[in-house]
């Protein structure tokens, strides 16, 4: 473009100094003319028509040129403003077509950034939700199984239970079975007493100390279940032929309880088993 330009320029410039030069030879011709009719003072009209030939020349070469002039598309001084108007408006273009571009380009960037943080947001909803549920679920489980847990422990509690209680029944039997079972043979031991009663060269051998056979009568005034082994091995070791009435009145003062009742009976029934006197 720029060549393209410069070309024409040149062009136009040559046209210019050719009619320049063609304008000043006619100019100097017709000064000659004047002053050589000036000089001879007489004109001929062959010179006259000449001179007029001349004249229409001039005026043809001047409408030439000022065609050619308006027959130009840009003038030598009008091209560079032209020039600039069109950079100008080249630029003015430019300008918003980047200033556009630069929206577009912030409009997508914060569409995707947008379209970003719903993926993110929505993929954080999702992970939320899928752990809440995952969390439901375990919290159930854990439920469940505490829930079967505890069924099992109550189960087995109540298995315990009755097993302690059948046991526990059981023993009660037994020993409800064995205290029948001793009175019976206590019973028939006391009812065979006096047939089965040691000889006198027995008490010989036992221990007939005053001051033991006095602590022993004592003591049978506070007769309880725990003395019961005590009591007895006292009295197997002891003469108390001679404190029989004694032993009695202790028997007899002794506050007992219900529990004490069969320690009570077991020391009678040792006298009874023994000494005939008591």
């Amino acid at each position: 473009m720029s060549n393209l330009c410069s070309d024409q320029l040149r062009i136009e410039y040559g046209w210019a100094v050719k009619v320049t030069l063609i304008r000043q030879q006619q100019v100097n011709g017709i000064y000659f003319a004047v002053i050589l009719q000036t000089c001879l003072g007489n004109t001929m009209p062959a010179e006259r028509k000449k001179s007029a030939n001349m004249d229409e020349k001039e005026s043809l070469l001047n409408n030439k040129e000022k065609e050619f002039v308006e027959r130009r598309p840009v003038s030598t001084r009008e091209k560079p403003k032209d020039d600039v108007k069109v950079g100008v408006k080249r630029e003015t273009v430019k300008v918003p077509e980047d200033k556009k571009k630069k929206l577009d380009e912030d409009k997508r960037k914060k569409e995707d950034k947008e379209r970003k943080k719903k993926e993110e947001d929505k993929v954080k909803a999702e992970e939320e939700q899928k752990k809440k549920e995952e969390e439901e679920k375990k919290k159930h489980e854990e439920e469940e199984k505490k829930k079967q847990e505890e069924e099992v422990k109550r189960q087995q509690e109540e298995a315990a239970a009755q097993l302690k209680e059948k046991e526990e029944a059981h023993q009660l039997h037994q020993e409800a079975w064995e205290r029948h079972q001793a009175r019976k043979e206590l019973r028939s031991k006391n009812q065979n007493a006096p047939d089965n009663r040691p000889e006198e060269n027995f008490f010989s051998r036992l221990d007939s100390s005053l001051k033991k056979n006095t602590a022993f009568v004592k003591k049978l005034k506070t007769i309880t279940e725990q003395q019961r082994d005590s009591l007895s091995h006292d009295f197997n070791s002891l003469n108390l032929s001679k404190y029989i009435a004694e032993a009695v009145a202790s028997i007899v003062e002794a506050k007992l309880k219900i529990s004490d009742v069969n320690c009570a009976v077991h020391l009678c029934s040792l006298f009874h088993q023994r000494y005939a006197d008591f």
